[in-house]
């Protein structure tokens, strides 16, 4: 595959070539450089996508890659250290973009060294819907396009990123509904511009162990039902104002011993009242407890009854 260097219509066998194809994959092609994804129909007169059914798009070092002239109708796109791919677009200028925009795509970048401001593939990708973002670099944006190609974004991952807070654009992600925040080591800043998303009903945070608190302005994402909160040692309590998250329905906490230990004083057990469901997971040395809250009742997995 290293003496391949552009695909097009007449590498693939012809305009009406894999028309069924569902699953594509460009692999560790180091010399790849263009990827012409749309092909002369009828004589010319039109422009057509190769691999018109595709579902699943899946780019992986590939560094050299550059798509002509948008990316292909594919509902799932995965971009790997690929970074051409996700900042090239501007220098084919304003093809028929409207004509060919997506929506509903899930999108997963991973192992990006390009800053956020510069992954112009989100202006082909309208109504991005669910995005990943694994092991990269530099999530800071203030370009007021891009961030307004993420605003239709009903889910976000932030996993494995390396900066020490959130990026401020989260604030502005007035559809979503689940965020998930895994893996990030160095995250000790959570941004106060989430607190503007009253769309939220789900909020996870997974090994994050430099969170030493979580801030009072959680009370202000009204919306949420699930809080999910493990492998975070270092939060000993939560703020009072999860009084204020009346549709609140299911709260975990597991492997967080210091805030296990505060939810099981009489006082914060009052604070959680109103939360139908509880799941803390209290880790001594030689046992793992199972506590099930539910309403007034606590449960632990020997049978015994708090």
């Amino acid at each position: 595959m290293d003496s391949i260097t552009t695909i097009d219509g007449d590498f693939c066998g012809g305009a009406r070539a894999f028309p069924e194809l569902r699953k594509f994959c460009l692999c560790r092609m180091g010399n790849l450089k263009l990827w012409e994804t749309m092909y002369s129909y009828d004589m010319g007169s039109v422009k057509k996508f190769m691999f018109p059914n595709l579902v699943e798009l899946l780019i992986r070092d590939c560094p050299n890659l550059r798509l002509k002239p948008c990316p292909p109708r594919a509902k799932r796109l995965e971009i790997e250290s690929s970074d051409n791919v996700l900042s090239s677009w501007g220098e084919w200028g304003a093809s028929s973009v409207s004509s060919v925009s997506l929506t509903n795509v899930m999108v997963t970048v991973k192992s990006s060294k390009v800053p956020l401001v510069q992954w112009m593939l989100f202006h082909h990708l309208r109504a991005i819907t669910e995005l990943r973002i694994i092991s990269c670099t530099d999530l800071s944006c203030n370009s007021l396009d891009i961030i307004g190609d993420l605003s239709f974004i009903k889910s976000l991952w932030l996993e494995d990123n390396t900066q020490p807070e959130l990026p401020k654009w989260l604030g502005d992600l007035s559809s979503i509904r689940k965020m998930d925040i895994t893996g990030c080591k160095e995250l000790s800043d959570l941004q106060g511009s989430m607190r503007h998303l009253t769309s939220l009903q789900e909020l996870s945070f997974i090994d994050c162990p430099r969170i030493k608190v979580l801030p009072e302005w959680l009370g202000d994402l009204t919306a949420l039902k699930k809080l999910e909160i493990r492998y975070c040692r270092g939060i000993n309590s939560l703020p009072q104002s999860i009084q204020k998250l009346t549709k609140l329905k299911v709260l975990t906490i597991y492997h967080c011993p210091e805030l296990a230990k505060w939810c099981k004083i009489e006082k914060n057990k009052k604070m959680l009242a109103h939360i139908q469901v509880k799941y803390i997971f209290l880790m001594n040395d030689h046992l793992v407890q199972r506590v099930k809250l539910h309403g007034k009742r606590i449960k632990r997995s020997c049978g015994r009854t708090i």
